[in-house]
């Protein structure tokens, strides 16, 4: 039997210490009883690490023990601002350097940001741990970038040093906001695949850990979250027992709705104070403190993936907004996302660093095929979606036109529009094609008066029937353009001629350009024009963001909507439609003028401009009816084709004696030209 001397026994307690392992604690345990925030980083809650700060945090931090425990290739999380993230991603892991020693990389965007964790958080963390403490090697060189311990190195350094993801092995790579990293570090490729093939000669557990507030989907931790990962979201509880996630795009979690009597729709989106928080589940309103105590409850990450696909993803995608943090109210972000409307930009920050989320342009360009994909197909005998050009299919509500002057033609279209509820309550604005056409003209920069009176019986004067029942609809309205200036005079005194139908439309910039601030439509003044010393025009007309309207029609061609299958009033399925539908003999003049618009880099920064690729005038056309239709409230004062049938059904008398019938044409007046 051994018997320790007295005068050793602290030398073989220190060696027992070091060879017990450290007691089984979760990454967030770990993080409550060994980490301390100092002020000289953390300038709001300086002090011993709590949860409750940001409740969110506990389930993140535990995604990396989950992560190595499934044998997952890599954690990604996705990050609002201002939430605490780096540091939740930092107590995770130094909680593995704990667990499972080996020599770590932390790579963050640039070397001067390495040195300032350095010195300010990983200096002040190491001292403050101890199961840290004991094991660090203090440096007699003042080594700032390189953190020795007896069980391996933690090396911190910039996006620019290629030469430590080139050399050393790392069983831990963690990678602090990847999304400012460049996509091709130093010239020798993608840092997350470069640091994949540094932990590669590690056996057993080993791991990446990347986190960024996130840019778009093609580069950084949205490419990772979108592609690799189980894409889990924070999810909360309500009182109900209702679990779901803080989606600030889903109607049935932020609802908005006139809180006046005198607003209407359009106008309760400009305002935060009607934006509210309810329960999709059973859709009751919660108030802000109720609000507050379900994110200190308890804050989960789940997956929004089917089981079975985000079983099969080699990632864990965590993801963290401000919606989940006790200190931002609903109205506080409604102010943020209210002053953003209208500003691609501001929208573009909003959504990267308040609800941590990727930020995508709605579209880019749209091909011929993608818009022919939209002409319906009789898909049965009495199919409702189908109908022919110039007739009017049951979903539409009114009718509105778009009006384009060249030196060689007139271009036009009219669409109707409706509204169509999902399956799921949410209702959308929708447009269908009725009519369009090409007038040629003498060319010639000038034009007459006289002209434009070849639309009195093309639209305003024509009645368009329904495609499935008597009534005939008119055009409520119709937007001519004058952004070209030889056209200002003659169709403001056409305008003239047709007093609320006919509108003068302009844009509210030279360019469609996504630095515009401007609504997507109001109404305003023409621009004044002189005619020698005889005639000034300042008549009102329509003034139009055409970035933004051009930016949500074009989006709408690849949107698809799930709708009910309907028969007697029961719902016996579903299928999906796009908003916006072309009759089936649309011909290849709508489809080419309507696809050559493109989404392009502008002379500023960051700034986007749509430009033609070829002749846009029915494209043009196409948005100038799609602002009249946002003009117009399209919920209220307007009655579907199926409506309109019932409200003359019921309105009619009883049937008399037959001697005392009269027979007469019955043609159902359009409502909105009241």
């Amino acid at each position: 039997m051994t018997t320790i001397r007295p005068e050793h026994a602290s030398v073989w307690s220190a060696y027992a210490d070091a060879l017990r392992p450290p007691p089984p604690l979760t990454p967030s345990e770990f993080a409550e009883k060994h980490r301390v925030l100092h002020a000289i980083y953390c300038t709001d809650n300086p002090g011993q690490w709590s949860n409750q700060t940001f409740p969110y945090q506990a389930d993140v931090m535990n995604l990396i023990q989950e992560a190595i425990e499934k044998g997952k290739r890599g954690v990604v999380f996705m990050k609002a601002a201002q939430i605490g993230g780096t540091d939740a991603m930092i107590n995770a892991m130094l909680w593995a350097k704990v667990y499972f020693p080996g020599p770590q990389l932390f790579l963050t965007s640039t070397d001067d940001v390495a040195g300032e964790f350095g010195r300010e958080r990983f200096d002040l963390i190491i001292q403050d741990m101890e199961p840290l403490r004991k094991k660090c090697i203090p440096s007699r060189r003042g080594e700032i970038l390189v953190k020795r311990f007896v069980d391996g190195k933690i090396v911190l350094c910039g996006g620019q040093s290629v030469n430590k993801l080139q050399s050393n092995p790392y069983r831990f790579v963690v990678i602090d906001e990847l999304d400012s990293l460049v996509e091709n570090l130093g010239g020798s490729g993608d840092p997350v695949k470069l640091a994949q093939k540094r932990t590669d000669s590690f056996a057993g557990e080993k791991l990446l850990i990347a986190y960024a507030h996130p840019s778009t989907k093609d580069r950084g931790a949205g490419k990772l979250y979108y592609k690799h990962s189980d894409q889990r979201r924070d999810f909360v509880t309500h009182k109900c027992g209702h679990e779901f996630w803080m989606d600030w795009f889903n109607p049935d979690v932020i609802v908005c709705k006139p809180r006046l009597p005198e607003q209407t729709q359009e106008h309760a989106a400009k305002d935060p104070q009607c934006y509210r928080l309810h329960c999709p589940g059973c859709h009751a309103e919660i108030s802000d403190s109720e609000f507050s105590a379900m994110i200190r409850s308890g804050v989960r990450q789940k997956s929004i993936l089917p089981p079975e696909e985000a079983e099969a993803k080699e990632w864990i995608g965590g993801h963290a907004s401000q919606l989940t943090t006790p200190w931002k109210s609903i109205l506080e972000i409604a102010e943020e996302y209210v002053a953003a409307l209208g500003d691609e930009n501001a929208m573009m920050v909003f959504v990267n660093k308040t609800l941590g989320d990727v930020f995508e342009p709605k579209v880019k360009s749209v091909d011929a095929n993608a818009l022919r994909s939209l002409i319906v197909v009789k898909r049965r005998r009495d199919d409702p979606e189908f109908y022919s050009r110039g007739q009017v299919p049951p979903g539409v509500l009114f009718l509105t036109g778009g009006q384009d002057s060249r030196q060689q033609a007139f271009h036009w279209t009219v669409w109707g529009w409706g509204i169509r509820e999902a399956i799921d309550k949410t209702k959308t604005l929708c447009g269908w094609l009725i009519d369009y056409g090409e007038i040629e003209r003498t060319k010639s920069i000038v034009f007459s008066d006289a002209e434009y009176h070849i639309f009195d019986d093309l639209i305003y004067r024509r009645r368009f029937p329904s495609a499935s029942g008597e009534r005939a609809f008119m055009v409520r309205a119709c937007a001519h353009d004058i952004g070209y200036q030889p056209t200002q005079i003659p169709i403001i005194r056409f305008a003239r001629s047709w007093p609320g139908r006919a509108f003068p439309v302009r844009g509210a910039a030279e360019t469609a350009t996504s630095a515009s601030k401007a609504d997507y439509v109001r109404t305003g003044t023409a621009k004044r024009f002189k005619v020698g010393d005889i005639e000034t025009i300042d008549d009102p007309a329509l003034i139009m963001n055409t970035y933004l309207l051009k930016t949500n029609w074009f989006s709408m061609v690849d949107q698809r909507i799930e709708i009910a299958d309907l028969h007697e009033g029961q719902r016996i399925g579903s299928h999906k439609v796009a908003p916006l539908a072309l009759p089936e003999d649309c011909t290849d003049l709508w489809l080419e003028q309507s696809k050559n618009e493109e989404l392009r880099k502008g002379k500023r920064s960051n700034e986007l401009v749509w430009k033609a690729t070829g002749a846009n005038h029915i494209a043009d056309c196409n948005v100038y009816a799609y602002a009249l239709a946002l003009h117009f409230d399209p919920f209220t004062h307007n009655l579907t084709a199926e409506e309109f049938e019932q409200q003359r059904q019921s309105r009619r008398p009883m049937p008399r004696p037959q001697s005392q019938r009269q027979t007469r044409p019955t043609i159902g007046d359009d409502p909105t030209l009241g």
